[in-house]
């Protein structure tokens, strides 16, 4: 997985691509057992890859999906909420207030009937909870089917539906643009200015050693 994901970003250097393609690309460079985690076909002779429909970017590679699914034995369904902050906070360079104190912020555990999507959109009938889960779901509801390696999957362990449509609410400008899958969710984000002005954040942060504050 860090092989796979080292080379994605090293071909974006090399390629001086676009700051968005790190979040659109097609193609991936993979060894068989990480291909298969893609659900793909393996390929003799060659260990690039046309990444599924389901994919697109660095954010769908098993790397990404298993470091922010965070799992434990507790609760070992990856935590859907978990993955849209990290979008939020690493992609968005934004953030949410913490929970209140009097809020249950444990992880949702699926079981049969109930799926984090629709615990999430029981959740948002709260209009506190709604002011910052209305950003915090629109980018997660998209990674709730890849399990804690990085596999899609059409239904969880309880036998539910699991799906990968939503729609992103732009948090500048508060306006909603559906999407069918990941890979749509993350067209939608590479358009956004503010994605290419984190981005620089980050880098400079890096060259720096130290954060870089507004």
């Amino acid at each position: 997985m860090k092989a796979e994901s080292t080379a994605y970003f090293v071909d974006l250097w090399t390629r001086k691509a676009p700051i968005a393609e790190m979040l659109t690309g097609r193609k991936t460079t993979a060894s068989e057992r990480v291909a298969a985690l893609h659900g793909l076909s393996v390929k003799a002779g060659t260990n690039t890859y046309d990444l599924p429909a389901d994919r697109a970017g660095a954010l769908t590679l098993p790397a990404f999906l298993a470091a922010s699914s965070h799992v434990s034995s507790e609760h070992p369904e990856p935590s859907m909420v978990m993955r849209g902050l990290f979008v939020l906070r690493k992609v968005l360079c934004m953030d949410v207030p913490a929970p209140p104190n009097n809020v249950n912020a444990a992880p949702i555990v699926p079981k049969a009937g109930q799926t984090q999507r629709t615990a999430a959109e029981e959740r948002k009938r709260n209009d506190v909870c709604a002011a910052c889960h209305g950003t915090i779901d629109s980018l997660a509801y998209a990674l709730e089917p890849y399990d804690a390696m990085g596999r899609f999957r059409g239904k969880d362990e309880f036998g539910n539906t699991l799906r990968s449509d939503g729609a992103l609410v732009d948090p500048v400008v508060a306006e909603s643009k559906p999407y069918g899958n990941a890979r749509e969710l993350f067209d939608l984000l590479a358009a956004l200015p503010e994605v290419e002005s984190c981005a620089v954040r980050h880098t400079m942060q890096f060259a720096l050693g130290r954060p870089v504050h507004e």
